[in-house]
């Protein structure tokens, strides 16, 4: 019989955010056994780490769903980035195809996109308005993707 055994101590949401390219991919190797991979990336110097403004402002979704040609998954990570901050790398961001690893509060580290079909940026800037809206960059890196986001061995992961 298999179970699903999990910790009630669900911290969720994401801490950290880096996207890279998918030619700076050199290996994604499954690990069946412990279902995860270990991702090795060629260099580190495409890496650009996003800022996690709250853990409550950003979010990575995936939804399954069934179509006429197949199962797709349809990942979405959104976030904020307050100000300006950033706006060279959100530039950068905007003109690119992305992979991205996300950690969340409990240690799980995530890559979703492939380097077939890798994400889109999108972002809204704005000035925000008096105590009713935030000043800065709302993104989102999203993408139909033909397979589910793998997790990646937290012990074999570092940038």
């Amino acid at each position: 019989m298999k179970t699903i055994d999990f910790s009630f101590d669900n911290v969720g949401g994401i801490s950290s955010i880096y996207a890279f390219p998918p030619q700076d991919v050199q290996s994604i190797l499954l690990q069946p056994s412990k279902g995860t991979a270990r991702l090795t990336l060629q260099a580190n110097a495409n890496i650009i780490q996003l800022p996690v403004y709250a853990p409550a402002s950003t979010s990575w979704t995936e939804e399954h769903r069934v179509e006429d040609a197949g199962d797709t998954y349809a990942v979405a990570i959104s976030g904020f980035i307050p100000r300006h901050a950033g706006i060279k790398e959100v530039n950068e961001l905007s003109r690119g195809k992305w992979m991205v690893v996300h950690q969340d509060a409990n240690g799980d580290v995530v890559l979703s996109g492939t380097p077939e079909v890798p994400l889109t940026f999108t972002s809204a800037k704005t000035t925000g308005t008096d105590g009713s809206t935030r000043n800065g960059t709302a993104f989102t890196f999203a993408a139909n993707e033909p397979t589910p986001s793998i997790l990646i061995d937290p012990q074999a992961f570092s940038l």
